[in-house]
C-alpha cells in the first residue's frame, strides 16, 4: 500500500488543519495511508478525519525567544527556531529523517516544514510542496525584509542569512546534498502549490513556476450552524481573537449599530458571550460551519488568516481587517489598495473604529468592487485545481 507523508512544522492555527483536511478528503478513497507529521497533535484531534489517515508529532524547537516576534527575515526567523547551531538543527533534522525511516512514504508533502525539506534534501523521495506563499520564499531569494519597518538593517540580514546558511549547509553535506547559497533554496521541490492568489504573494515578483490554487486548498473546519440573531437587515460575520484588544471594541461598536453579527470569537470566555447575549451580536467560542456562513454573509471581519481572504476574494466577499503579524500587513495594505476592505489599525480608538465602521457600511463601492474582482481578478474553478493538486501526487508518489 502506497503512502503519502504531510509535514507540518511551524505556525499555528486552523489554517494548516484544514489545508491538510482537504488533502486528505481527496484521498480518503484511495488504496494509500496518509501519514500527517502534525505540529499540533492537541488542534489536530478536534477534527474529524478519514479513516486513512494517520498522525506522529512533528519534531519542533519548543525553547522561545522573544527576539523571533521582531524577526525581519526568514533567515531570522530560523535562527530563532533551532538554525543557531549545528548540534541544534542536527538533532531537529534527525528526528525527522526517524519519522521518514518510520514512514517510508512514497510522497512527502511539506507545509512551512523547512526543517523537514531540508531533512529530506538527500531522498531520492518525490516531494511537494503545498502551502501559504508568504511562508514560502522564492528559490534564490536571501535578505528580503519580511516586516513593514522604517530601516531594514540590511547588513544584520546578511550576516543572520550567511550564519544560517552555513548551518544549513553541513546538515546537507550530513545527507549528502549539495549546498546551497539563498534560503530561497530551501524550498526547492517536485512541484509547488500555493493557496491564495499572486496578487497578494509577497514574493509574486521572484517566482517563476509555483502555482496558486486560490481558495481550492480551504476546507472549514468548523460544524456549528451559522445562525444570525432575528431580522432583515445585511449579515455581517466576524473571525477574532480574544487575546487581541480590538476584538472587544468592534464587538462593541457592531453591537451599538444593532448590526447582525456572528462571531467566532477564539478563545473568549464565558462572561464575553454573556456581555453580547442581549445584542444583536451573537458569540460563540467554537468555530462556524463557514461554508454555509460564507454563503450568507454580507461582510467578512477577520484578522487576515490565508484560508478566509482566499474564501473571500473568490466569493466576492467585502473584508473588514484586523491585522497582527506581518504577513496579515502585508495582505490588510493589498486589499485595502484594491478597494474592497479596510483595515484596522493597532493603535486605533473606539471613536476611530466607528467612524471606519460607518464610512464602509454607507459605501457600496466596496461591495462592487469585490464582486467585481471575484468575477475577474479572483475567478477560479476550486474543484478542477484541486484535481490538479491530487494528479500530480498519485502520478510522482505512484498512488493508483
Amino acid at each position: 500500500m502506497r503512502k503519502i507523508l504531510f509535514c507540518w512544522e511551524l505556525g499555528e492555527d486552523y489554517g494548516y488543519l484544514g489545508k491538510i483536511l482537504a488533502l486528505t478528503q481527496e484521498f480518503a478513497d484511495d488504496p494509500c495511508i496518509f501519514y500527517v507529521a502534525s505540529k499540533d497533535l492537541s488542534a489536530s484531534s478536534k477534527i474529524d478525519w478519514p479513516a486513512n489517515v494517520r498522525f506522529v508529532q512533528a519534531p519542533i524547537w519548543l525553547r522561545s525567544n522573544p527576539l523571533a516576534l521582531k524577526a525581519s527575515s526568514f533567515a531570522e526567523i530560523l535562527l530563532y527556531k533551532g538554525y543557531d547551531s549545528y548540534r541544534h538543527l542536527k538533532m531537529l533534522t534527525d528526528a525527522w529523517v526517524a519519522i521518514f525511516d518510520f514512514v517510508s512514504p512514497d510522497i512527502i508533502l511539506f507545509d512551512h516544514a523547512p526543517t523537514a525539506l531540508l531533512a529530506a534534501s538527500g531522498l531520492t523521495t518525490p516531494k511537494i510542496i503545498i502551502s501559504n506563499p508568504y511562508l514560502t520564499p522564492a528559490p534564490g531569494t536571501s535578505t528580503i525584509s519580511l516586516i513593514p519597518l522604517p530601516h531594514f538593517d540590511g547588513t544584520k540580514a546578511a550576516e543572520i542569512h550567511q550564519w544560517v546558511i552555513n548551518i544549513i549547509n553541513q546538515i546537507r553535506q550530513d545527507y549528502r546534498a549539495t549546498p546551497i547559497t539563498a534560503i530561497g533554496d530551501l524550498f526547492i521541490a517536485d512541484a509547488t502549490f500555493l493557496s491564495g492568489f499572486s496578487e497578494t504573494d509577497y514574493f509574486n515578483a521572484y517566482r517563476s513556476d509555483a502555482i496558486y490554487c486560490g481558495s481550492a486548498l480551504t476546507v472549514p473546519i468548523g460544524t456549528q450552524d451559522p445562525i444570525w440573531t432575528p431580522g432583515l437587515s445585511q449579515k455581517y460575520f466576524a473571525y477574532l481573537k480574544h487575546r487581541d484588544p480590538r476584538s472587544r471594541e468592534i464587538l462593541k461598536t457592531l453591537a451599538s449599530m444593532e448590526a447582525r453579527t456572528l462571531c467566532f470569537y477564539s478563545d473568549c470566555r464565558p462572561d464575553d458571550i454573556k456581555e453580547f447575549a442581549n445584542s444583536s451580536v451573537k458569540v460563540s467560542n467554537m468555530p462556524f460551519n463557514l461554508t454555509k456562513a460564507y454563503q450568507e454573509m454580507a461582510v467578512l471581519i477577520c484578522q487576515g488568516g490565508q484560508g478566509v481572504i482566499n474564501e473571500a476574494l473568490y466569493r466576492g466577499i467585502p473584508l473588514i481587517l484586523v491585522p497582527t503579524q506581518a504577513e496579515q500587513f502585508f495582505v490588510a495594505d493589498k486589499i485595502k489598495t484594491m478597494g474592497n476592505g479596510i483595515v484596522i489599525n493597532k493603535n486605533d480608538s473606539r471613536e476611530e473604529i466607528e467612524k471606519k465602521f460607518s464610512g464602509f457600511f454607507s459605501n457600496p463601492n466596496f461591495n462592487e468592487t469585490a464582486k467585481f474582482l471575484a468575477e475577474t481578478r479572483f475567478k477560479t474553478d476550486p474543484h478542477l485545481i484541486r484535481q490538479k493538486i491530487t494528479k500530480t501526487i498519485r502520478a510522482a508518489g505512484k498512488i493508483s
